[in-house]
């Protein structure tokens, strides 16, 4: 994870640098829905672009999990492709983390050196932290 910023550089692998793997299997397309998440309509009156309400995902507990860290996930999605447009993290500390996507495409075919990363000389390689879950 790169943050220019910061002129930092966190390095390692993105499952155990996430507290909680729900969104990232989200993000990746690697959840089933209906077997990761409690899926209801946001409470509420608020409505994404286009109309559409917004939805919240429960992540559910696995076996073995001690607790969730990632308490729902809010999702808005473009009216008519369905791709997610915005993503609110709700945490169990409080936090909440949120992203806007624009300019989406799928499936443009991306040659791997599109994910060579080529850092400026004074920015710092930090190995990243690995999460566990409270025993």
């Amino acid at each position: 994870m790169y943050v220019p910023e910061h002129k930092q550089v966190l390095v390692g692998k993105l499952t155990q640098m996430a507290a909680s793997k729900a969104p990232l299997e989200l993000l990746q397309g690697a959840a089933k829905l209906e077997e990761s998440f409690d899926i209801e309509p946001t409470p509420g009156k608020g409505r994404g672009v286009g109309g559409i309400r917004l939805l919240t995902l429960l992540p559910k507990l696995r076996e073995g999990e001690a607790g969730r860290s990632v308490q729902r996930i809010v999702l808005e999605v473009f009216p008519k492709t369905y791709f997610i447009r915005t993503i609110s993290l709700y945490e169990a500390s409080g936090n909440v983390a949120s992203f806007e996507f624009s300019s989406l495409q799928s499936n443009i075919g991306l040659g791997d050196a599109f994910f060579d990363l080529k850092l400026p000389a004074d920015v710092e390689v930090v190995k990243a932290p690995v999460f566990s879950t409270p025993q």
